[in-house]
């Protein structure tokens, strides 16, 4: 369900912040990334903050996967109109279709070479 009020451009940005303050909190400087036990990082939270309540992210950072996010929507953008009005323009074809999705995979790629040295 769309937030009302809310234009399209407002949703993507909300969820690339909110994907990247989950990524922070969830990473927690990589200690808490590949932990998948849920009852033990809450029990962590409350020694450590008192809970979520006393939660302070100042300081921390994000992992990779931020970095990633970020670099496939600046890819999206940059190649995502260009790559739809093609395969518009193309009527849809099969040909047209995998070749601007192979471009987009390149257009990805070069966004994750470039930002690798932020991970």
């Amino acid at each position: 369900m769309a937030a009302p009020g809310l234009s399209l451009r407002d949703r993507a940005v909300a969820c690339m912040l909110l994907g990247a303050a989950g990524d922070t909190i969830g990473y927690r400087g990589g200690s808490w990334e590949f932990n998948s036990s849920g009852p033990a990082i809450h029990a962590e939270l409350r020694e450590l903050h008192g809970g979520v309540e006393g939660l302070d992210v100042q300081g921390w950072i994000y992992s990779d996967d931020t970095v990633q996010h970020i670099a496939t929507a600046q890819a999206l953008i940059s190649h995502g109109a260009a790559a739809a009005a093609a395969v518009e323009a193309a009527g849809f074809n099969r040909i047209s279709l995998v070749r601007e999705f192979r471009e987009l995979c390149a257009a990805i790629g070069q966004q994750y070479v470039e930002t690798w040295p932020q991970m």
